[in-house]
């Protein structure tokens, strides 16, 4: 089973106050640390929202769920069940959360916005199909192309 949800972290189902009594002393520590309130804010609704949404799966209390950083830095749960996988990903105020149980998950989401991509990114990043058509474009078709890659 695989099942994906987007959150609007402008919009929250319970109070910042609430949320924040689910995260571990680690998080908000980390979530102190941010200058701008809006970027606390969103980290914060961020990390509830993956907590909330897991703990509902697994039937266990959110504010007790433990984190532990896997391969490559990827979050995982410190004592999750068999096979269960989880990613998540944010972008200004929407963030996603994928959970699977039949192995390994991976959800990216990100932000349009014009910019023109770095070709150094491209280069070093994606395919060689990917990079060539890239090249081809012009800019704002480019930068279309970018994110749908």
């Amino acid at each position: 089973m695989i099942e994906v949800w987007q959150a609007d972290l402008a919009r929250p189902s319970r109070s910042d106050a609430d949320l924040r009594t689910l995260l571990s002393d680690e998080e908000i520590v980390r979530a102190d640390r941010f200058h701008f309130e809006r970027d606390r804010i969103r980290f914060l609704r961020r990390r509830a929202f993956r907590r909330l949404w897991i703990s509902q799966r697994l039937g266990r209390d959110p504010a007790r769920l433990r984190f532990i950083a896997g391969i490559h830095g990827k979050p995982a749960l410190a004592d999750g069940p068999e096979g269960f996988e989880f990613n998540c990903s944010a972008s200004a105020d929407r963030a996603l959360l994928a959970i699977s149980t039949v192995g390994a998950v991976g959800v990216d989401l990100e932000q349009h916005r014009p910019f023109e991509p770095d070709l150094t990114l491209v280069m070093e990043r994606f395919a060689a199909e990917e990079r060539k058509i890239l090249e081809s474009l012009d800019l704002p078709a480019r930068a279309q192309r970018f994110f749908e890659c």
